[in-house]
């Protein structure tokens, strides 16, 4: 039997970084450029995976001209662990804590699907810390239709139970929710996801069920670009759009990927990643 394929990606030595009362998480970061000006870039990642999985083929372009960062979200990856419910709020506040731990006061903040949900909720709750936003596969709401609310409600439930359940069990449901869930996808993601807190991915699932930002009209004020993955079915490409008209999108890239695109498509969607952030980067005063 030949063995499993798993990407590799050349990202350096991660480390950890204490957060605000909340333990630790693995950070990746680039480092200054030499003679760069540009903002460093915080790289925010998808529901369920890890942030080497979601930017692994991504920093390689995006750190060639600037500072990159990117780390694992509580309960995803090896991020921190502990009984505190999963909140955007407080996935915001972590990021925070990361740019804090670094020395940067303010970052061009770039967020792919709950990343962009939690990249709207950073720059709302710390304006001052956001110098630009780019944003791709989401939205200002993910629950319209009565399926959609049935579906996100029984996340939380679902968290709430497993919260009562043994931990040895609990593996066992986690193993039979992915053995339906990610078949259609290489085995090698099934394995990033369950590397991840059972409970803590359900808990996030629900507070993007929950999310709202349709009202945060300030987010207008600032330079953004977006990429919509156009053949997106976990988020669709009007709800992207109508995010995208409601912020007066200065830079906008339609790619025509599925919401996988970072890791199954990822040339064309880096290529359109790069040039959303050189994009924001570019309206940027000098510093």
């Amino acid at each position: 039997m030949s063995p499993i394929w798993h990407p590799t990606f050349d990202l350096g030595d991660p480390f950890q970084v204490a957060l605000s009362g909340r333990g630790t998480t693995t950070v990746w970061d680039s480092g200054d450029v030499a003679d760069s000006t540009n903002v460093p870039v915080l790289l925010l990642h998808g529901w369920n995976i890890d942030a080497p999985t979601n930017y692994g083929y991504a920093v390689p372009h995006l750190s060639s001209t600037r500072r990159v960062i990117m780390f694992d979200q509580l309960g995803h990856g090896r991020g921190p662990r502990h009984d505190v419910p999963f909140t955007l709020d407080d996935a915001a506040d972590d990021a925070i804590s990361v740019l804090d731990a670094l020395g940067v006061e303010q970052a061009i903040i770039v967020g792919y699907s709950l990343g962009g949900a939690v990249a709207q909720t950073l720059c709302h709750n710390h304006p001052t810390r956001c110098v630009g936003l780019v944003l791709s596969a989401t939205s200002a709401r993910f629950t319209e239709t009565r399926r959609e609310r049935a579906e996100f409600a029984a996340l939380k439930q679902s968290a709430r139970l497993l919260r009562l359940t043994p931990s040895a069990a609990r593996a066992r449901i986690f193993d039979a929710i992915l053995a339906v869930t990610t078949r259609k996808y290489p085995g090698w993601i099934a394995d990033v996801v369950r590397k991840g807190d059972p409970i803590s991915l359900l808990e996030a699932g629900a507070a993007l069920g929950a999310f709202d930002s349709t009202h945060w009209t300030e987010l207008a004020e600032l330079p953004t670009a977006f990429v919509v993955t156009t053949e997106d079915t976990v988020v669709p490409a009007h709800r992207q759009v109508q995010l995208a008209t409601n912020l007066d999108v200065d830079d906008m890239h339609n790619v025509t990927v599925g919401h996988e695109a970072p890791i199954l498509n990822h040339d064309a969607f880096n290529a359109a990643l790069t040039e959303a952030v050189d994009a924001v980067t570019g309206l940027q005063p000098a510093r």
